[in-house]
């Protein structure tokens, strides 16, 4: 009995402790800290860097790039990190980002590595996991590359990329690579942010162009060509003209512009060769006088899009003039692609 008088007012006095007020909330002693973000040149910087990789830049109009196998989706995706706002703070400590990224992802292009301490560890022509060191202070640095996802395969889940580095790792899926930005805190200077997204599939701009193809003489191996440039609806939007003939070196070259329907202001210009669909009959004049084809590549001057054109001419046996026709487009290289109509003004 005399533990029961000490033990009772005991638990009476804890009943009494828990049933306070139970709507105040806990107190920390932890204070918050505020938000990491990332310098406005950091966000417009990482959105380039997304534009580059999606498309092609400085397009040589004699070496186009290839299309992309439509068997793949593409994603650009750009990691950063460290510290990414400017700080007047003059001292800290090092950090060690070393670390990897998984996937088929070609090319990579490093973010402010130095020499001295960061660097690609592995071949980045080799599909499968990409490794660096890497090490900040009161700065940061960054991988960006294309990763290239195969739909033929087959997944019981779906897909993720694994960015592992010793302070901070996170793993995405594919869906959530379609249009992503995210900033990850990793203590009160230093975070990592995350950009991605899918590169669309686009039509690019595209369509066919018909004339005449007009030799110079009915033996001649040389003349003038001329048209109507149209849309992909077949709508006339422009005119052609040009001019093909034979080389001192035996290599047969066309090469005309692209004009205004109304107007006479160059928007375009084409070049490349062209020869005839038999060409054991030549030199001889019969080989002129039938059937022909020709390719070459397109460029538009003012907007600096590139493409290609092919065709064919003849039917025409006997005669100076003879129909042609054929089609033209530009490889797409970004997701804003003008229309056919743009591309002429």
């Amino acid at each position: 009995m005399k533990s029961l008088r000490f033990i009772l007012p005991l638990l009476a006095a804890l009943l009494m402790i828990g049933c306070g007020d139970e709507t105040k909330p806990p107190t920390s002693s932890v204070p918050e800290q505020p938000a990491l973000t990332v310098s406005p040149d950091l966000e417009a910087a990482m959105t380039a860097k997304l534009d580059e990789l999606s498309g092609e830049k400085n397009l040589d109009v004699n070496n186009p790039p290839p299309d992309l196998d439509t068997n793949f989706d593409y994603y650009a995706v750009v990691f950063v990190w460290g510290t990414l706002r400017p700080t007047t703070i003059l001292g800290g400590l090092i950090i060690d980002w070393s670390g990897s990224l998984n996937g088929d992802i070609r090319p990579v292009h490093p973010i402010d590595f130095e020499p001295e301490t960061d660097s690609i560890l592995t071949d980045t022509l080799s599909p499968g996991i990409i490794e660096w060191a890497s090490s900040t202070l009161l700065e940061y640095d960054g991988i960006a590359g294309l990763l290239r996802h195969d739909r033929r395969n087959v997944y019981f889940a779906e897909p993720r990329i694994y960015f592992t580095t010793k302070p901070f790792s996170i793993d995405l899926t594919l869906s959530q690579l379609d249009r992503y930005f995210e900033i990850f805190p990793v203590d009160s200077m230093n975070a990592v942010a995350v950009m991605a997204h899918r590169i669309e599939r686009r039509v690019c701009a595209h369509g066919q162009f018909k004339g005449q193809w007009v030799r110079e003489d009915i033996t001649a191996f040389k003349g003038t060509m001329h048209g109507l440039w149209l849309n992909a609806d077949g709508d006339s939007v422009g005119r052609y003209a040009g001019s093909y003939w034979v080389t001192d070196s035996g290599e047969s070259v066309l090469e005309g512009t692209i004009s205004g329907l109304v107007t006479d202001d160059i928007k375009g210009h084409f070049k490349g060769k062209w020869w005839f669909d038999d060409p054991r009959m030549c030199p001889s004049p019969e080989c002129g006088t039938g059937h022909g084809r020709f390719v070459g590549k397109l460029a538009y001057i003012p907007a600096g899009y590139v493409g290609e054109i092919a065709g064919e001419f003849g039917d025409m046996i006997g005669n100076k003039a003879m129909p042609m026709h054929g089609a033209w487009r530009v490889f797409c290289r970004g997701f804003n692609e003008p229309h056919t109509e743009e591309m002429m003004q």
